[in-house]
């Protein structure tokens, strides 16, 4: 998997199948960031699977309101998802900077902190 930026300077990540996917920032109610995936132009993943630009992917982030983040810059990321994390941390994106088990089966979550190159990137690419 590798880390990479597209020509609008909007970060990707790729999945195990190949498929190249956008990051798109948000906010939940509570104010933390969120980050949502997308698929990033026409593709045909290793799968065989056909992928159409702009199509949802998943998110990247959940909302733990029972864990305070550090800054407004941190958000929580599922340890499920921890090859997009070292996609992004690898391209200093990102920094890991804590840990915590959520919900009934003791799921794991990654407390990241963006960098001021994801968080600063202009309006019209962040969508």
């Amino acid at each position: 998997m590798t880390m990479q930026t597209d020509t609008k300077n909007t970060p990707t990540v790729t999945t195990k199948e190949g498929v190249r996917l956008k990051l798109h920032f948000d906010c939940y109610r509570s104010g933390n960031i969120g980050v949502w995936l997308s698929i990033d132009g026409d593709q045909t993943g290793s799968d065989g699977n056909r992928y159409m630009d702009g199509e949802r992917w998943s998110d990247l982030t959940v909302n733990l309101p029972d864990y305070m983040l550090p800054n407004d810059m941190s958000a929580w990321i599922p340890s499920t998802r921890s090859d997009y994390i070292q996609q992004l941390a690898e391209a200093g994106m990102l920094t890991v900077i804590g840990q915590a088990r959520y919900g009934n089966y003791g799921q794991t979550a990654i407390m990241v902190e963006f960098t001021d190159t994801i968080i600063n990137m202009p309006e019209t690419d962040r969508d």
